[in-house]
């Protein structure tokens, strides 16, 4: 079965490696409203960015903007790579992702890698570094910042 979106197609073993593939996620995600299109728009302005960035961490930016909207300060990565359906609020509740026609939820897809491959893939030094510095995220451990709070956190 092929999930669709206007313009959009993804089989449902989603190639976390493909840029497209994800860009596409995120926009069924967001026409279904389990992102904001700011998580959607935050994404696409980083891959404007850095082109070459791996697609899982531009999906973990989306995501770590999404938690900022559910009043939390990052995406804790170890927490939602073990319970995703606990963790984030994707799919709202009463939105059966199960559904014929539905994308796939958040916990089907983060079945495919583990977690440290999803932290190899924040390897990016434009985009993500430790702590000080410019790049737009952070990554400390296994919490995942969009940077102004990561700084507010630091205060």
């Amino acid at each position: 079965m092929i999930l669709s979106h206007p313009g959009i197609e993804i089989q449902p073993a989603l190639d976390y490696r493909d840029k497209g593939a994800i860009q596409g996620m995120l926009a069924l995600w967001t026409s279904r409203g389990w992102l904001r299109e700011l998580d959607r728009a935050f994404a696409d302005f980083l891959w404007e960015e850095a082109p070459d960035a791996h697609p899982l961490l531009i999906l973990a930016a989306a995501l770590a903007s999404h938690q900022l909207g559910r009043g939390h300060a990052c995406l804790d990565l170890a927490a939602t790579h073990a319970q995703p359906g606990l963790v984030l609020s994707i799919p709202p509740e009463g939105d059966d992702a199960g559904q014929a026609g539905l994308p796939p939820a958040p916990e089907r897809l983060l079945r495919q890698w583990t977690l440290a491959e999803w932290q190899a893939a924040l390897n990016h030094p434009d985009l993500v570094s430790e702590g000080p510095g410019n790049t737009p995220l952070v990554l400390s451990g296994s919490r995942f910042y969009l940077r102004r709070y990561w700084q507010y956190e630091q205060r």
